[in-house]
Formats: structure tokens, sequence, C-alpha cells
């Protein structure tokens, strides 16, 4: 069994806004459990993603 460690909390309005456009070192991928993710590159650039899977 393959486990891959991700940081899950809440994706707050506030904690992305703080993060956009500044330098950026941290886990460069942040989720909220539920499949909602984003990406953040060292830049401070925000990429949502949204993870799901088809039955």
């Amino acid at each position: 069994m393959f486990t891959e460690y991700r940081n899950t909390m809440v994706l707050s309005d506030t904690k992305l806004k703080s993060i956009l456009n500044k330098t950026y070192i941290g886990l460069p991928e942040l989720t909220d459990g539920d499949g909602l993710g984003v990406r953040i590159s060292q830049k401070g650039t925000i990429a949502f993603q949204f993870r799901y899977r088809w039955n």
C-alpha cells in the first residue's frame, strides 16, 4: 500500500491571500481532505485542483 504525506487543513481565504505572490517556502501542496487542493510555487503562484475518482 502506498501512502503519500499531504498537509490536510482548511483552505481559508485569509491563508491563501497571505501566500499569494510572495516567496513561499513550505509544502508545495495543501489540501482540505475532501479533494480540493492548491499547488503553490516558490514564487507564490497558486493553482487550484480537485481530485476525484470516476467509478
